[in-house]
């Protein structure tokens, strides 16, 4: 068969190339180059017949279930067609062209003309080529049983089929305009009887403002299934309104403790876990929010450290990320001296202070002065210590008439320590140290 091909081939390269001599000198040889052409045109349907030969088979091949879908014309649009039909073909092609054939390239057609509905009809199916070169020798079946039935119509209100979330703080605040808000839904009988909506489908993800949105319609089942029938209306409109209703404000968290340790013991550490939780709701009652407060703790009596989750008091009409926290408080011994292994106190003490440097020209103003002093130091002699055990000096070197906050310094004696001291406010106004 090559050897065949091959002297074929040769044989129509000399006859192209005679042609093409003969048709250089066409202007006194017309016959001449017509007979050439023809012939070079029967030797190619000789090449491609023995190369690619035509071959018979069957679309769709047996076995596959799908076949191409008859179409039913000239069908009044009162009637339809209660059941459909598809058929196969066995056809003529190319050996080449035969495999990739497909049901999409023919279209089989019932003409209905004159067809009338209540009595069943086996009527003959016309299958047509896309392509010309393809020759349809039968269809399978030759005919196919049509009964026609009125068609069936319903009106169903369009819903909408909303899918996705609008971000926290934004909400719909009008009802949804649709248009059109109704449609007719028509078919066969048994279709349009398993509607059961009609809906357009939109994402309101990320939505932050009021939007209009076209989509299809699509007629669904229970089971949200599409249902192959006729809608009055292809596609429709919806109008959203969106406004932001809340707000989200981050808010620090305190906790609230009672009691006090163990003699001899403080509260070193509070943590809490979180320290910051975001809270939403109208603005007008967040914004004067400044902080979130905790159930209290109780540190009567505590000698180590304390972990409970405690809830957060929640504010009127706003909603929080969490309902509560977890809190840490370190509770640990006092220690007066690094050297020191009694068990150690705090008391604290109110001490009128000693002024000093009182600047040229002034002089404090009449009033209760004191300061507060945390003592640290052994219990077993803390008990002991009074407020004129310290001596408190406040020095107003280089201050000006007016009030002025200064910091005291204050002295023990061993073995008591200074803890902390709170600063004082001092009046001074003209005059002279009496």
């Amino acid at each position: 068969m090559n050897g065949l091909s091959e002297s074929i081939r040769g044989f129509f390269l000399t006859l192209s190339l005679v042609a093409r001599t003969t048709v250089s000198n066409v202007s006194g040889h017309w016959a001449l180059a017509i007979v050439s052409l023809i012939a070079a045109g029967i030797i190619w349907v000789v090449i491609q017949d023995i190369e690619n030969p035509r071959v018979e088979g069957t679309v769709p091949l047996e076995g596959e279930a799908q076949g191409i879908p008859v179409e039913f014309v000239n069908l009044s649009p009162d009637f339809v067609v209660t059941e459909a039909s598809r058929v196969r073909v066995r056809v003529e092609a190319r050996e080449d062209q035969l495999p990739e054939l497909r049901p999409g390239d023919f279209r089989a057609i019932v003409d209905l003309e004159g067809v009338e509905p209540g009595i069943p009809l086996d009527l003959p199916v016309t299958v047509e080529p896309a392509d010309d070169t393809i020759r349809v020798l039968e269809v399978i079946p030759s005919t196919v049983r049509v009964d026609l039935e009125p068609v069936a119509e319903e009106e169903f209100e369009v819903e909408v089929n909303v899918t996705g979330s609008l971000p926290p703080g934004f909400e719909e605040t009008e009802a949804r305009t649709i248009a059109p808000p109704f449609v007719t839904v028509s078919g066969r009988p048994d279709l349009v009887e398993a509607v059961d909506r009609v809906e357009i489908d939109v994402n309101l993800s990320g939505q932050r403002q009021s939007f209009e949105v076209s989509g299809d319609l699509i007629a669904r089942n229970r089971n949200g299934d599409r249902q192959t029938v006729t809608l009055s209306e292809d596609r429709a409109m919806v109008e959203f309104t969106i406004e932001q209703q809340t707000v989200e404000r981050l808010l620090p968290v305190r906790p609230r403790l009672t009691g006090s340790p163990a003699p001899g013991y403080r509260a070193t550490s509070i943590e809490l876990q979180p320290s910051f939780v975001t809270v939403s709701g109208p603005q007008d009652v967040l914004e004067p929010l400044e902080e979130l407060t905790l159930e209290p703790i109780d540190l009567g009596g505590a000698t180590s450290d304390i972990t409970q989750t405690r809830n957060i008091q929640r504010p009127s009409n706003v909603e929080l990320e969490r309902d509560s926290v977890r809190v840490d408080v370190g509770i640990a011994p006092i220690v007066c001296e690094d050297d020191q292994e009694a068990a150690c106190g705090a008391t604290t003490f109110h001490v009128a202070p000693r002024f000093t440097d009182v600047p040229e020209g002034l002089t404090v103003a009449p009033g209760s002065y004191t300061v507060q002093v945390a003592i640290l130091g052994p219990l077993d002699e803390l008990a002991d210590l009074a407020p004129g055990d310290l001596d408190v000096t406040a020095s107003l070197a280089d201050l000006s008439a007016g009030i002025s906050t200064v910091e005291p310094e204050v002295t023990v004696e061993d073995p008591f320590v200074v803890d902390d001291v709170e600063p004082l406010s001092v009046d001074l106004i003209p005059g002279q140290v009496p």
